[in-house]
């Protein structure tokens, strides 16, 4: 009898504490690592090398997305050394003038990442930091 799905445990991920400074875990959903495997290497390889550095050293985490009205997600912001190139899956420089960004929710569930352009004023941030998040701030540098 084959079987359709196979369960598989959601992976947890160590990630700084904007509260304490301390790690707590973050959870990457199986459904989500999946979707991400079948975008192909390049995709693959940023979630297995690039979200869990950005989530353990930020250099910065943001509290609230002000677009969508949440005030308990979380923003992780990263520099990372490398990158991957999503047709072809091979690893490259980090992308110029940019930053890495890494979304959890409430539930301490990572739900998006991607590069976005980084501030003029200080390449390590986000472009527009100021207008973009609500509330507490908490900036490692």
């Amino acid at each position: 009898m084959s079987r359709e799905h196979e369960y598989r445990p959601d992976g947890q991920l160590p990630a700084f504490n904007l509260i304490d400074g301390q790690i707590w875990t973050a959870i990457i959903r199986e459904n989500k690592a999946e979707v991400i495997r079948k975008r192909g290497m390049g995709p693959a390889r940023e979630l297995a090398e690039i979200v869990p550095p950005t989530l353990r050293y930020p250099n910065a985490v943001f509290r609230g997305l002000r677009d969508k009205g949440t005030s308990n997600w979380l923003c992780y912001v990263g520099s990372p050394t490398k990158a991957y190139d999503y047709e072809k899956g091979q690893r490259v420089p980090p992308w110029r003038g940019e930053v890495f960004l890494v979304f959890v929710n409430d539930q301490r569930v990572v739900y998006n990442w991607r590069w976005e352009k980084a501030d003029p004023a200080d390449p390590k941030l986000p472009k527009d930091f100021e207008t973009r998040f609500l509330g507490e701030t908490g900036i490692q540098k």
